[in-house]
C-alpha cells in the first residue's frame, strides 16, 4: 500500500444542516429549514457553530508542523473550545488503530458541492483500514437513514401521566399496590384498582394521590433491597413528596367546599373526594403511620360519611365502602381517647353492607361478613367499662352485652370459600374473643384462660400462607394475638408471619407494628405478664407511637 490513499466520488458538506451532513447529501443551507429536508419530509435539525481551539492565547484550528509542512492538531491539554463562525478550512483528526499506532486524517478545504479525497498517512494494513472506515459507512447506509431520526415523544394517553416518572409510578400502582391492598376472590377480580382509577383518570387530585402512594410504596421496596441506586431513590422520594404536597393543597380546598355546601355537590365529586381522602390515608400507611397523620384523613372521611350517610350508604361504590369500613373499625383500636359520641360511622355502614352483601365479591375480610360489627361492639364495651364510677346495674349490663357478643362469635359461620380466607377469618374470631375476655374480666395476660385462647388462635396463625392475597387482612389478628404471647416460640411465629406479610405487601406500617410488638414484649417481660390486653395503648402513648393496624 502506498503512503497515501485517496477516495473520490463522495459528496459532502461541512456547512450544511446537521441532517444533510449526517445523510451526506447536498444542502442549500436555507434557514431555518433547508429545502432538501422539506422535500424529503425530514426534520431539519438546523446548523451548528464552528468550534475551534484556543492554544497559547490565540485562536487556531491547526498549526503547521515545521519539518513536514503538514497540519498538526492542537493538543486539547493546552486548548479550549471557542465559537468560530468563519468558513471551514483544512482540518486534521488523529486516531489510534488497534495496535496503538497514530492515524492522521487530513482534509482539504471544501464547499457544499465539491468532492474530497482525504489523505491518509500511516503504516497500516488493509484490514485495519477496513475496520476504521466500515464503522462509519455501514452506519450511514442510505437504506438505514430513517432509523437515525431523533425520537419524538408521544402525547399523553391520560391526563396527568406524561413524564417517564409519572408513567413508572402509575404502572407501579396498577401492578404492585392495588393487588396487595385487597383479597382476590373468584369474582372480585381487580375491582379495587378499577374503582380507584375510575376517579383518578377524571380527577387530578385523585391522580396526584395515586402517584404519591405509588412513589412511597416503590421507595419503601427499594430501601429494603440492596444494592439500590441512590440517585433513582432520591428522585422517587422527591417526586412522591411533590405529588403528595400538590394533592394535599387541592384536596383541602375541595373538602372545605364540600363540607360547607354539601347539597350542591354531584355524586361524582363526592366519590372522587372520598377516594382521594382514603388514598391520602393509605399514603401515610405506606410511610409507616406512626405519626398518626392518617387519623386526620380518616376523620375527614368519617365527616363525609356522617353528613351524607344516605348518599354513601346507597349509591357509593361498595369497594370504597368496604375500604373505609375496614379502616374505620380497626382504627378505633388505636384511639386511646374515645370519641365524645362513642360512635363511628361504621355502625350505620354495617347495616348498609350486610343485607345484600355478596361474599364472593368481597375485597376485604370483615366488612361484609359480620366480624367487624362484632369488633365494633367490643370497642364500645371497652369504652363504657373505662368509666370511673360504674354502679352494679351498669356492670351487669356490660356483662350481658359481653355474653351476647360471645354468643354471636360462637354462632358465627365463615362464609368464605377460599381456604386462606377462612383461615384469616378464624384468626379474627379467636383474636376478637381474646380481647372480649380481657375486657369483661380485666384479666392479666398470664391468666390460664387467656393463654388457652391464645393457643387456639395461634393454631390458625401457623396455617397462614405468605403468598395468598388473604394475608392482606392478617395484620390485626397477628397483632391482637401477639400482644398476649409470652413464650419465645409464640413470638417468633408472630414475628415471622408479620415479616412475610411485610415482604409481600411492602407497606411501612407492617414493620412499624412488628417493631412496636418487640417494645411491648420487653415491657411485658418486666411486668412478668401482669398486664391487661388494652395496656399496650398506654405504652404506645408513652412512646409517642400511633400503631396502624390496617
Amino acid at each position: 500500500m502506498t503512503s497515501s490513499t485517496r477516495w473520490t466520488g463522495i459528496t459532502r458538506t461541512r456547512t450544511g444542516c446537521l441532517t444533510c451532513r449526517r445523510r451526506r447529501k447536498k444542502c442549500d443551507e436555507r434557514k431555518p429549514a433547508c429545502n432538501s429536508c422539506e422535500r424529503n419530509r425530514l426534520i431539519c435539525e438546523g446548523y451548528e457553530n464552528r468550534v475551534t481551539w484556543v492554544a497559547n492565547g490565540r485562536v487556531s484550528s491547526r498549526r503547521k508542523r515545521a519539518d513536514t509542512g503538514m497540519d498538526e492538531p492542537v493538543s486539547p491539554a493546552c486548548a479550549s473550545p471557542v465559537i468560530d463562525n468563519t468558513p471551514a478550512g483544512p482540518s486534521a483528526e488523529t486516531q489510534e488503530n488497534a495496535s496503538g499506532q497514530s492515524i492522521t486524517f487530513t482534509f482539504p478545504d471544501w464547499d457544499s458541492t465539491e468532492t474530497f479525497a482525504p489523505e491518509v498517512s500511516w503504516p497500516v494494513t488493509s484490514t485495519e483500514l477496513s475496520l476504521v472506515d466500515n464503522s462509519v459507512d455501514s452506519f450511514w447506509l442510505e437504506d438505514d437513514w430513517t432509523n437515525q431520526l431523533p425520537p419524538r415523544p408521544l402525547p399523553p394517553l391520560i391526563d396527568g401521566i406524561q413524564t417517564s416518572m409519572e408513567r413508572r409510578l402509575f404502572h407501579h400502582f396498577i401492578s404492585s399496590i392495588g393487588p396487595t391492598l385487597v383479597i382476590h376472590g373468584p369474582n372480585s377480580g381487580d375491582a379495587f384498582t378499577d374503582t380507584i382509577l375510575e376517579y383518578a383518570i377524571t380527577d387530578p387530585t385523585s391522580m396526584k394521590t395515586v402517584l404519591g402512594v405509588a412513589a412511597s410504596h416503590l421507595a419503601q421496596g427499594m430501601e429494603r433491597n440492596n444494592p439500590v441506586n441512590p440517585g433513582d431513590l432520591r428522585n422517587i422520594r422527591q417526586a412522591g413528596l411533590q405529588f403528595y404536597h400538590e394533592a394535599i393543597l387541592s384536596h383541602q380546598r375541595r373538602i372545605n367546599d364540600i363540607l360547607s355546601t354539601a347539597s350542591q355537590q354531584s355524586l361524582h365529586d363526592w366519590n372522587a373526594a372520598f377516594a382521594a381522602t382514603m388514598l391520602l390515608t393509605q399514603y401515610d400507611t405506606c410511610e409507616g403511620g406512626t405519626c398518626g397523620i392518617w387519623q386526620t384523613h380518616l376523620r375527614i372521611a368519617r365527616q363525609l360519611v356522617t353528613q351524607n350517610s344516605s348518599i354513601f350508604g346507597q349509591q357509593q361504590p361498595n369497594v370504597l365502602l368496604d375500604w373505609f369500613f375496614y379502616h374505620d373499625v380497626l382504627a378505633r383500636f388505636s384511639e386511646t381517647i374515645a370519641p365524645k359520641d362513642d360512635y363511628s360511622p361504621g355502625h350505620c355502614l354495617a347495616l348498609a353492607l350486610q343485607p345484600d352483601s355478596v361474599i364472593s365479591e368481597s375485597i376485604l375480610i370483615g366488612p361484609r361478613d359480620g366480624l367487624f360489627d362484632l369488633l365494633n361492639r367490643i370497642v364500645d364495651l371497652e369504652h363504657r367499662s373505662r368509666q370511673e364510677t360504674l354502679v352494679s346495674s351498669q356492670k351487669t349490663r356490660l356483662l350481658v352485652e359481653g355474653l351476647r357478643i360471645s354468643n354471636d362469635l360462637n354462632n358465627w359461620t365463615c362464609p368464605y370459600f377460599s381456604e386462606q380466607s377462612r383461615i384469616v377469618a378464624e384468626c379474627y374470631r379467636w383474636a376478637a374473643f381474646l380481647i372480649l375476655y380481657s375486657t369483661i374480666h380485666k384479666s392479666t395476660l398470664g391468666d390460664e384462660k387467656i393463654q388457652a385462647i391464645l393457643i387456639g388462635g395461634l393454631e390458625w396463625v401457623e396455617r397462614l400462607s405468605h403468598t395468598d392475597t388473604a394475608q392482606t387482612c392478617s395484620l390485626f389478628p397477628l397483632f391482637a394475638l401477639g400482644i398476649a404471647t409470652q413464650e419465645a416460640t409464640q413470638r417468633q411465629l408472630v414475628t415471622s408471619k408479620m415479616s412475610n406479610y411485610g415482604a409481600w405487601a411492602g407497606l411501612g406500617n407492617i414493620a412499624a407494628t412488628r417493631d412496636f410488638l418487640h417494645q411491648w414484649w420487653a415491657r411485658l417481660d418486666d411486668r412478668c405478664g401482669e398486664s391487661n390486653w388494652w395496656d399496650w395503648q398506654a405504652v404506645a402513648l408513652e412512646e409517642g407511637i400511633t400503631v396502624t393496624l390496617v
